[in-house]
């Protein structure tokens, strides 16, 4: 019995917002919905990717990382940089395939491009310093 409340109920809020759509009513005796007029779309400034930049006292590794398939691996990169002591920048550019290539902004009294290569590659993403 429950199951044919929830398929009815299913079916009358189905049809009302079809009827939203079309414009009348798609059962009998069903009020005509009001006009919708669609809201105006403002189109999104788009940015330029970060590049990591340095200042004078800082260097920039660049690194070829594997692994980075999918979304969620770029942020799981740049967290494992970040907490490098001596990090100040990370800019993770998808390559093809399942390679990124990392422009990382360190500070070399704290930091080493091998020490960074580590430890993207302790994150699961193993790494090696670019020839820059």
């Amino acid at each position: 019995m429950r199951k044919w409340i929830y398929t009815g109920a299913l079916t009358v809020a189905l049809a009302a917002g079809a009827a939203a759509i079309s414009g009348g009513p798609l059962l009998p005796g069903a009020a005509t919905p009001a006009k919708v007029t669609p809201a105006k779309v403002t189109p999104a400034k788009v940015t330029p990717a970060k590049v990591a930049q340095a200042s004078n006292n800082q260097r920039v590794a660049t690194l070829s990382v594997v692994n980075v398939s999918c979304i969620t691996c770029a942020p799981i990169v740049t967290q494992a940089l970040t907490s490098v002591p001596g990090v100040a920048d990370v800019a993770v550019k998808e390559g093809s395939g399942a390679t990124a290539t990392v422009r990382v902004v360190y500070d070399p009294a704290k930091t080493t491009p091998a020490a960074l290569a580590a430890a993207t590659s302790e994150a699961g993403y193993p790494a090696e310093v670019a020839k820059n």
